[in-house]
């Protein structure tokens, strides 16, 4: 399986997003619609054409053919997509998730200071930064080996370990339990966020 590569997509699973309504809506001339407030998260997108979204205590914004926005509870994490900084260090992270990041290699990236990038991708992201890519290859490694019949080295290689040994008790860490439980046959288990 190729592992996920876009930031939105990454960042729905570690919702754990279990379930999704489609719906579309084509729509002329001058019209509104008025959402009340809920507690699920609502994503749209613009097709062709272009509008207005307006939020309450918000500046409207226009949105063009291939924008796409939010609305309700947008949860910090896909709030942070929208961070210039911490939004392309995401982008950056998802695209090269083996590498051996630091907060520092991170924060030059963002064109912040260390401490600076580490309090903000906490505050967006609730998880410090190498905290949140651990757990992102861990998911994406369990996929891989639920999905796969690719060994736990091949799979520890792909997401930056050097050993098997140091990817199983990472794996054990964050999941629970070692990395063969995640084999064909086996139950699926989640990786808590």
């Amino acid at each position: 399986m190729v592992p996920l590569t876009d930031p939105l997509s990454d960042a729905l699973a570690l919702l754990n997003v279990r379930a999704a309504m489609p719906s579309r809506l084509e729509a002329g001339g001058r019209w509104a619609l008025r959402f009340e407030g809920y507690e699920h998260v609502k994503l749209g997108a613009v097709l062709s054409g272009s509008c207005w979204l307006t939020v309450e205590g918000a500046r409207p914004l226009r949105l063009e053919a291939g924008d796409c926005h939010g609305a309700g509870g947008i949860p910090g994490r896909l709030g942070a997509l929208r961070d210039p900084q911490i939004g392309a260090v995401l982008a950056l992270m998802h695209r090269q998730a083996g590498r051996r990041w630091t907060v520092a290699a991170l924060a030059a990236e963002a064109g912040m200071s260390r401490t600076a990038f580490a309090v903000r991708f906490k505050a967006l992201m609730g998880l410090p930064p190498l905290e949140y890519l651990l757990r992102r290859r861990m998911r994406s490694a369990a996929e891989a080996l639920r999905t796969t019949d690719r060994t736990v080295a091949s799979v520890a290689a792909e997401w930056g370990y050097a050993s098997e040994s140091a990817f199983s008790t990472a794996f054990k860490r964050v999941v629970g339990h070692p990395p063969a439980h995640h084999r064909p046959g086996r139950p699926a288990t989640g990786i808590s966020s």
